[in-house]
């Protein structure tokens, strides 16, 4: 009966470790992560996706997160710029974990047309005003210019 039950023991032991190096073998320590951008200026609405390496490969899932979600959001690691600011994004993987700032600036306008005055009065031989009529016009002085 000795003699089984050691035997018995032994089996168990081994299946354990097996099992043991089989889990270790599936999942080993990542020591390396790479990103595809470590600095990103944007402008509000852009969108990219940034790509993570693993090395070596592990199928532990990837945990994406922002400092500042009102700044710019990642999902997937799909990041969409939201306001002006700054935010980091992380990846983490198991105890690793790589970061990219994201700036978030926003757009300065050139304007397309613009009229340059010189003195107090309009040049009304350049410039005409109109207030409206009975079928449209707010009876606000609208004032146009001469050219087509």
């Amino acid at each position: 009966m000795k003699q089984i039950f050691a035997c018995f023991i032994a089996i168990l032991c081994a299946v354990s470790f097996v099992a043991c190096d089989d889990q270790q073998s599936q999942n080993p320590a990542v020591s390396v992560l790479e990103l595809s951008s470590q600095l990103i200026s944007v402008k509000p609405g852009a969108s990219h996706t940034l790509t993570l390496t693993v090395t070596p490969s592990s199928t532990e899932s990837v945990v994406w997160s922002s400092s500042d979600e009102k700044v710019d959001t990642v999902l997937f690691g799909k990041r969409s710029a939201i306001n002006e600011g700054t935010a980091v994004i992380t990846a983490t993987v198991g105890t690793e974990s790589i970061s990219c700032i994201v700036n978030v600036e926003l757009t300065e306008y050139e304007p397309v047309w613009s009229e340059e005055f010189e003195g107090t009065e309009l040049d009304l031989s350049t410039w005409y005003s109109e207030t409206g009529g009975n079928v449209w016009g707010n009876q606000e002085k609208q004032y146009y210019t001469g050219r087509t």
